[in-house]
């Protein structure tokens, strides 16, 4: 009868871990679970961060050409379609890797060819206007400034002392 009662004990014994065992796997079932559902969420999140980037950065690039494109058509427009395409190649392969603002850089030149200055002229000017910038480390906006005085200047044919007040 001990022998019945120690083979019942052990047999609950082992019954109890079998379940206690069937539990600790079914926890770690679960835990694993969680931990992809952790990283299946962090994957969503940060293809929705990437799809952002990559539709802001079209979205850039589209804004970037659109303007480029008003420029070239208004470079074609005064310098003629063969000059005015060269001419606004030019200024977008000068404008790209300049420190400064190219849809300014773009502006500027326009500017300057529609004072009747010539494409090569204009981009003699912007090129030192833009370096004498760098070097004095002027912003945009006396870059900006400096070109709208030498058209002005260019227009008039003769420097007035507004135009020279302007720079200073």
């Amino acid at each position: 009868m001990l022998a019945m009662n120690t083979l019942g004990i052990l047999s609950v014994q082992f019954q109890a871990r079998g379940v206690q065992q069937v539990l600790n796997s079914l926890m770690s079932v679960q835990t694993a679970s969680g931990r992809a559902q952790a990283v299946i969420n962090g994957l969503a999140a940060a293809g929705t961060a990437f799809a952002t980037a990559a539709a802001a950065m079209a979205g850039a690039s589209l804004l970037a050409y659109d303007s480029f494109a008003r420029f070239e058509m208004g470079a074609k427009s005064l310098l003629g379609t063969l000059e005015g395409g060269r001419f606004a190649r030019a200024v977008q392969a000068f404008s790209v890797p300049s420190a400064f603002d190219p849809t300014l850089l773009r502006k500027g030149a326009q500017g300057l060819i529609s004072t009747g200055m010539g494409s090569s002229r204009s981009m003699d000017v912007l090129k030192s206007v833009t370096d004498l910038a760098a070097a004095g480390g002027s912003s945009n906006e006396e870059i900006s400034r400096t070109l709208l005085a030498l058209r002005q200047i260019q227009t008039k044919g003769i420097a007035r002392a507004e135009e020279i007040n302007q720079q200073i």
